[in-house]
């Protein structure tokens, strides 16, 4: 049997079809992960490829929105005052967009 994914301590979640979309971050560290899990079973399904952005900081923040537009997840990351969007392929977690979308 596969062990669990290991997730940070706070997570966004969307369900696309029988796919359970999970951003996993810390609150107040950089970057955040994207798994894609069978919604029956809770196998892993895939692993997306979040890029790590430089964002400059002091004081750290993080928080990680999901949507889901155009049959494509949509990742928005807030980071200490700047915010990133990527876009993701729901049927195997292939990144398809990332841009960094200047301060809040």
């Amino acid at each position: 049997m596969d062990e669990p994914e290991k997730l940070n301590d706070a997570a966004a979640v969307l369900a696309v079809g029988d796919t359970l979309v999970v951003s996993s971050y810390h609150p107040i560290a950089t970057g955040a992960d994207l798994w894609g899990f069978d919604r029956n079973t809770g196998k892993t399904l895939w692993k997306g490829d979040v890029s790590l952005l430089p964002i400059a900081h002091s004081k750290y923040s993080n928080h990680v929105d999901l949507s889901l537009a155009c049959d494509h997840v949509v990742m928005r990351g807030t980071e200490s005052g700047q915010v990133y969007l990527e876009i993701f392929d729901p049927k195997d977690g292939a990144r398809r967009f990332v841009t960094t979308l200047g301060t809040w």
